[in-house]
């Protein structure tokens, strides 16, 4: 088969950590399959460059539209991929997506829906924009069945829509010496078992609820001492978003470190890494609590026991995915001694925990992979 081009589109180029995963994923299991020139429309085409190797275009119509028509016309297959991406809490999201796929369509391009969140669609409108943009895509996949749900109320046909996994469950993560040599630069000592912690900061949504914020930050801060005083570790604290987006984690995470008594066993990684290096780092723990997404993805992916602090439905979709959820807890719904008691419980069942997460991801793993299969079979038959 002689080079064939691909663009893909995804909320890429946004220094989140998840969704930089979810395009590592599509390229390395797309370019494991094919000889393939990849194009990505990117929020920030420089570091989509540097960062994975590809060719990269700003995503914008109003400011780039003449690059993205060209960019799709010249392809031979369009990859719509990963993310919570298709949703209408707000018109401008919703058009940004979905106009990719009119284009696609336009030129009469073969078009793979490759695993994204889907959701909420509440509006008439949206429901209706969505039906009528996904009739001529030619693979339809989600990445959890609550995606799905969300697309068959919105008229899709059910039997064009598949249930998959996150693309990111495919990722290969960096190799160990090279995970050994971050943890070591950014001062995290290994001679005791490491524990991580990952949870999310969102200004859009605690802005109006400083008492909540407060709240929260003593807790898991609370949460962080009890680790290390009763299971003899050190804590690191694992952010997902980085500087300088107004999401950072970090803004977070200085805040609960400054509370803690114990803050001297416990460290924030401040350097930014690959998706890849991010996985391996996740792997080198014995348990994590995790909020974002893509923390419990990794952790699933390195079969790392994992307590999901759950904030949306995509997060509770994939504990329940792997067998996660009996211990996991709403972020609103936090209490101290019941966390301790779910602390304990996978603490002290840690072994059994890794040993049925590991098939859990096998499983996971293969349906990520099949997700490529298709792209392949539709870059063949172009």
């Amino acid at each position: 088969m002689s080079t064939k081009k691909v663009a893909i589109c995804g909320y890429y180029g946004y220094g989140n950590t998840g969704d930089e995963a979810i395009l590592a994923a599509i390229i390395q299991s797309i370019k494991e399959r094919c000889d393939v020139e990849i194009t990505v429309f990117s929020g920030n085409p420089k570091e989509t460059i540097e960062k994975h190797g590809v060719n990269a275009v700003y995503i914008s119509e109003l400011r780039n539209l003449h690059s993205i028509l060209k960019t799709v016309y010249g392809a031979d297959l369009l990859i719509i991929g990963g993310g919570g991406i298709i949703h209408d809490l707000t018109y401008k999201n919703f058009k940004f997506w979905l106009n990719k796929i009119v284009i696609g369509e336009m030129f009469r391009k073969p078009i793979v829906l490759y695993a994204p969140g889907v959701g909420p669609i509440k509006t008439t409108f949206g429901k209706m924009l969505t039906k009528h943009t996904l009739s001529s895509v030619e693979a339809i996949h989600v990445r959890n069945k609550l995606s799905k749900e969300v697309l068959v109320s919105s008229g899709v046909n059910e039997s064009l829509i598949q249930v998959t996994s996150d693309p990111v469950m495919a990722l290969t993560p960096a190799n160990s010496r090279r995970v050994e040599e971050i943890l070591d630069r950014e001062g995290i000592c290994t001679e005791k078992p490491l524990v991580g912690i990952s949870v999310r900061w969102n200004p859009y949504e605690y802005r109006f609820d400083s008492e909540f914020v407060e709240n929260f930050i003593e807790k898991i801060a609370k949460i962080s001492d009890y680790i290390i005083e009763n299971l003899n570790v050190n804590l690191v604290f694992i952010p997902m978003q980085f500087p300088p987006r107004p999401t950072c984690d970090i803004r977070i995470m200085d805040p609960i470190h400054q509370m803690m008594k114990c803050k001297q066993e416990a460290r924030i990684v401040r350097g930014v890494y690959t998706p890849q290096e991010m996985m391996g780092i996740f792997g080198k723990m014995e348990m994590v609590i995790g909020m974002r997404l893509h923390s419990l993805i990794f952790s699933a992916r390195m079969n790392v026991p994992m307590i999901g602090i759950t904030y949306s439905g995509k997060v509770d979709e994939f504990l329940k995915m792997v067998e996660q959820d009996k211990w996991s807890l709403n972020y609103k719904e936090i209490e101290l001694p019941d966390m301790f008691e779910k602390i304990n419980y996978v603490w002290e069942n840690r072994n059994e925990i890794k040993k049925n997460l590991a098939i859990s991801a096998e499983k996971l793993e293969r349906q990520a992979i099949y997700n490529a299969e298709v792209a392949e079979s539709l870059l063949k038959a172009n």
